[in-house]
């Protein structure tokens, strides 16, 4: 964290992002190791945010849509308020529930720039304003940030990243002239937050650069965070030329020494994100960079400074090694060079304090 506020304005707020169980490295367990050093945390669900709660104090803001207001206020979550569906929702949640209470209902305004995913669009935002004010909402209703999602990093194409952040600015202009009360500006993600200071506003909200995976212009030298150990749980021999595994697909041309190692397909080995919803030639594009790889690299693991391949096929709980030459033996666990954003919550976390 240090390091990534190295590259920050000293007055620039920080938001964790923790969604998808902090990218599968444990969001509670994360979360509470970065509270003194944040000022905010960010989920995607009202459901994770009702999880985070109960180990943390500072404020959460579920980025994703929220309808179950009550809930959200129970549990001190600002919600982000995205679509004219949702506000009208909440207006009759004000009406018929909030109006006349002591409750406050915390909100962050989400702003389409472009990526029409979430968010209200700028004409819509005026619309929204005018309400507040001629309900009185804000008696109960709290806007206390207005924020936008960067699709692309000045790294990948710097031009829309530029033409988003001019919808946002005006944005944040029509606000000030039309809106009092301190609003908290924020657009900038892990790689447009520390490439440059430009897009940064009152606050950057760090996902992936948390975990130490980010596509920087500007390299800063951090770690991964998580590694993946996996048992070896069986040993057995493949004599010269015995074929091996489901289909006898694989072959030991001089014998081997196989290993069986505790993961399969179940918990993400062999598993790939694969866009869906794109373009013929986008999704080709993509393609051949995998037929390139899957050429010119095959899968491993490793043992401190072996590097030893994954032979035959993946299967649902286990995937095969090849340990000739090594006196690796049952219970010796290996590394698997994978993020665990990708491996199912039901392999085991284990949380380590360094240092």
């Amino acid at each position: 964290m240090a390091k990534i506020k190295s590259r920050l304005d000293k007055d620039v707020k920080v938001m964790a992002v923790v969604k998808s169980n902090a990218y599968g490295h444990g969001m509670n367990e994360i979360s509470k190791s970065l509270e003194e050093e944040v000022d905010m945390f960010g989920v995607g669900y009202l459901e994770e945010g009702i999880v985070l709660r109960k180990a943390i104090k500072k404020d959460i803001l579920v980025m994703g849509p929220v309808y179950d207001f009550d809930i959200a206020i129970k549990e001190n979550c600002i919600i982000a308020l995205e679509s004219i569906h949702q506000f009208n929702a909440m207006v009759h949640f004000f009406d018929g529930t909030l109006k006349g209470t002591d409750k406050k209902l915390r909100v962050h305004i989400k702003v389409d720039t472009g990526m029409h995913r979430f968010g209200i669009s700028p004409d819509e935002l005026k619309e929204v304003l005018n309400v507040f004010d001629n309900k009185h909402c804000g008696e109960n209703i709290n806007i206390e940030g207005v924020f936008s999602h960067f699709a692309a990093t000045v790294n990948s194409n710097q031009k829309l990243v530029d033409g988003q952040y001019e919808v946002f600015t005006k944005v944040k202009r029509y606000m000030k002239d039309h809106w009092d009360g301190e609003i908290i500006y924020h657009i900038s993600n892990s790689e447009n937050g520390l490439d440059t200071t430009k897009y940064n506003e009152d606050m950057v909200r760090i996902a992936n650069g948390l975990y130490g995976g980010m596509y920087l212009k500007n390299r800063l030298d951090t770690e991964r965070i998580g590694k993946i150990m996996l048992p070896i749980m069986s040993i057995h021999i493949a004599k010269e030329n015995t074929r091996f595994g489901y289909g006898f697909k694989a072959k030991a041309k001089k014998g081997a020494r196989l290993g069986a190692v505790k993961t399969g397909f179940y918990e993400g080995m062999g598993m790939y994100k694969m866009p869906v919803g794109v373009g013929t030639k986008y999704k080709l594009k993509l393609l051949s960079k995998r037929v390139a790889k899957a050429f010119a690299r095959k899968e491993y693991v490793k043992y401190g400074a072996l590097t030893l391949p994954v032979v035959g096929m993946v299967n649902m709980q286990f995937f095969q090694i090849d340990l000739t030459g090594t006196d690796i033996m049952v219970g010796d666990f290996l590394l698997l060079p994978k993020e665990p954003l990708f491996y199912d919550d039901s392999v085991k976390r284990v949380h380590l304090l360094e240092g």
